[in-house]
């Protein structure tokens, strides 16, 4: 064998079946490989309980927009609804007559005037204007369609998509917002209200909607910036404390976000909300109603009175804010310790949502120290951004294994129908006080309409009873007055309004019913509750929503019931008898008066004109009496109490109406007048009783003084609520420095390996 290696002859090898390889691919072939598209995502079947749910959220939005629609069709006009009819030149009709708008260059220059002279809340006066152009029946649609956006958008900010098949929350929403709305008659019934705080507010949301959920639009993102700056614009002029908020909120958001993509357009939208904030701040601070209201109490004092009504109008939403805020704060850093406190609100939309509601709505409260004066409507916006902090916390702990069912349904079903159980009633006592009003606005409506539009008729109407209700438009508003025509405010635009040459006060006119009728919705369930639960005078809570008490019982103060010495007959006239007519109070049985008379026996004595001050005599009593012999004859005559109309108003320390309204009580009649929440009267007590005399007097004034704050059971919970998140952040900071360490792996206890 030699050394060479002999190799096979291929021809004699054998054949090997070989496979031939794979067809290259299309993007194979491509000198750079694409990336493969994902799979399809399957689209997501709707579950039953997700139609049930968007099913039972429409109705509750329904029957929330038939309850707001019912009250916006007793609302008529109300003080500057009447001036922004008509072009803005000014707050009195420049040279006595007013011009109305024929194109939009006026409207334009109508709104640069206003912001110049009045106020610069630019998108408010824009609706304001817009609002009056259009007929009443369409604006109350559109208003009744916002409050229900509004309530469906703090249910959007909480729970995001969740929101439309969460009806118990929505239901909450809406029971919450109808006691926690400060002024709601002036808010969102009134249509200059509505546009400067429950339109603006609408927009804040949708604005602030953009941050909340990391809005990413697919295309354009150039119209998309352009929007977000409309929006932050228009948001930025809304008032001063929705103003406020919103730019705070945005810059919390923007220095929240954890994507860098979404930096710029939130950066431009937060920049448009601030400089339009502080224009509008500027241009306001040298307005004629900055200098209408004057200095006010200085900054101390303005503090101090924004904290006691902040604890008045929002003190117990914050407390349950400040709770659920501490019990995520710590849950958080129970779990996990390691994690920041910014982190986790960051990484956690919901928490991140409530906590900056809340921290922008205590600062819109603050914001107040510019304003000289406080009425309750300014706090429209804090409440409603504090209620989206509340429901998005509701909505972080409900996501935690095993508490949905106490967050996400219990506590909103609790509430829902608590607060819903005392609402109904207070909604039947709030409506019957607008129809009061309503009532007088329909007829000066009608005797307006009467007297022709030829602008020469002088018309006296009739002027705006007071009110209790915080739910009534024209509480606090301007409205027909007396005096001279040319020097009364209201008088000269209503006057404008209907064409008339002057408007006067007049409250001999006689009052006219309005044939309308509520809803026939609204009505069957008023109905029905009242006939399970009782009239709301004497169903649940009604020491809670009534501030004053008749009592059908006759006092003593009502009239001398004693009666007189008998008048003395002579002997030389035998044939005179006396008889005591007594007065009895039909109601009551009690005898309220007396009086004496004497004629010859066996002849008539009319009696038809027999009356006692105080009281009208009912008819169906005798007309006549016969004397007869006896020397004791009693006549009896019922009687009822005549009606008596008495104001109450009550003042503070600082001489401030708090409350003013109309008593109805007849003669011999207990009123009982209790202090409104947080006073007493002078003298400490929380309530008084008079009796309506005969010359009752008319008025009835209160003088006020303030409960101390720290024993108000609201500012008892807000610190305890404060109190218990501030030791959540402390344990939690604690934890994350010194975290809990396991024992090392491979260890005995003596410490050797």
């Amino acid at each position: 064998m030699s050394a060479e290696t002999s190799l096979p002859d291929p021809a004699q090898a054998p054949a090997v079946s070989v496979a031939p390889p794979p067809a290259p691919k299309e993007q194979e072939s491509s000198s750079a490989p694409a990336t493969p598209r994902p799979a399809a995502q399957p689209r997501r079947r709707l579950t039953p309980f997700v139609v049930v749910g968007a099913v039972l959220v429409a109705a509750v939005a329904i029957t929330a927009f038939a309850f707001a629609f019912n009250l916006n069709r007793f609302t008529g006009y109300v003080a500057d609804d009447y001036l922004y009819r008509f072009v803005y030149e000014g707050a009195w009709p420049m040279n006595g007559h007013a011009l109305e708008y024929s194109n939009p260059l006026q409207f334009v220059q109508a709104v640069g005037t206003h912001m110049l002279h009045w106020n610069a809340r630019f998108i408010s006066i824009i609706f304001e204007i817009a609002f009056m152009q259009i007929p009443k029946s369409v604006f109350n649609v559109l208003n009744a369609l916002a409050y229900v956006g509004l309530g469906l958008g703090i249910s959007i900010h909480a729970s995001g998509k969740r929101a439309f098949c969460r009806p118990i929350q929505l239901a909450a929403i809406f029971a919450l917002l109808w006691f926690f709305i400060p002024g709601f008659g002036s808010t969102v019934l009134w249509v200059a209200g509505s546009a400067n705080y429950l339109w603006p507010g609408l927009i804040t949301l949708v604005f602030l909607g953009f941050y909340r959920f990391e809005f990413r639009p697919k295309k354009h993102p150039a119209l998309f910036t352009f929007v977000l700056v409309l929006l932050g614009i228009c948001a930025g002029t809304s008032n001063e404390v929705g103003g406020a908020i919103a730019c705070l909120a945005a810059l919390l958001y923007t220095l929240g976000t954890t994507d860098h993509e979404l930096v710029l357009s939130r950066v431009s939208g937060l920049l448009a909300a601030s400089v339009a904030f502080g224009g509008m701040i500027i241009l306001s601070s040298q307005s004629d109603e900055t200098a209408n209201y004057g200095e006010g109490q200085g900054i101390i004092g303005n503090l101090s009175d924004i904290a006691v009504r902040t604890l008045d109008h929002s003190g117990w939403i914050i407390a349950a804010a400040l709770v659920l805020l501490a019990i995520v704060t710590f849950v958080n850093f129970r779990r996990t310790p390691r994690i920041g406190i910014w982190r986790f609100f960051t990484r956690n939309p919901e928490a991140q949502c409530g906590a900056i509601m809340l921290v922008s709505a205590l600062a819109g409260c603050v914001a107040m120290v510019a304003s000289p004066v406080h009425p309750g409507r300014l706090w429209f916006a804090p409440n409603v951004f504090i209620l989206v902090a509340v429901f998005a916390l509701l909505d972080r702990l409900g996501e935690r294994p095993g508490w949905g069912v106490i967050f996400d349904v219990a506590v909103p079903l609790v509430t829902a129908a608590a607060v819903t159980f005392v609402a109904i009633p207070s909604y039947r006592i709030a409506l019957d006080d607008i129809k009061a009003s309503f009532n007088i606005f329909y007829t000066n409506e009608q005797v307006a309409l009467a007297a022709g539009d030829d602008g020469t008729a002088d018309v006296g109407m009739l002027g705006m009873s007071p009110s209790a209700s915080e739910y009534n438009p024209w509480v606090g508003q301007g409205y027909v007055s007396g005096g001279e025509p040319n020097e009364a405010w209201a008088n000269a635009w209503i006057s404008q309004y209907y064409h008339l040459n002057s408007v006067v006060l007049d409250n001999s006119v006689p009052l006219q019913v309005t044939p309308q009728q509520d809803l026939r919705c609204v009505r069957w369930i008023l109905d029905t509750y009242e006939r399970f639960f009782g009239a709301p005078a004497d169903g649940p809570m009604a020491s809670q929503l009534n501030s004053v008490v008749v009592d059908d019982a006759a006092g003593a103060g009502a009239a001398d019931a004693t009666p007189a010495p008998e008048p003395h007959i002579p002997a030389d006239q035998d044939w005179l008898r006396n008889a005591l007519i007594r007065y009895v109070d039909a109601s009551t049985g009690a005898v309220v008066g007396t009086e004496w008379i004497t004629a010859p026996y066996n002849t008539e004595y009319d009696i038809s004109h027999a009356s006692i001050p105080g009281f009208a005599t009912q008819p169906g009593n005798p007309t006549s009496y016969v004397m007869t012999q006896s020397y004791h004859q009693t006549i009896d005559l019922t009687v009822e109490p005549a009606g008596h109309i008495i104001t109450v108003s009550m003042s503070d320390e600082q001489e401030q109406v708090v409350r003013t309204f109309n008593v109805n009580a007849g003669t011999g009649q207990t009123v009982t007048v209790k202090a409104p929440p947080g006073y007493t009267f002078d003298g400490g007590a929380d309530s008084d009783t008079f009796t309506v005399t005969q010359d009752q007097n008319w008025a009835k004034d209160y003088l006020l003084t303030r409960d101390p704050v720290l024993s108000s059971p609201v500012f008892l919970a807000v610190a305890a609520a404060g109190v218990l998140f501030l030791i959540s952040v402390v344990t939690g900071s604690v934890r994350r420095i010194y975290p809990q360490r396991k024992p090392r792996t491979g260890t005995t206890q003596g410490g050797a390996a």
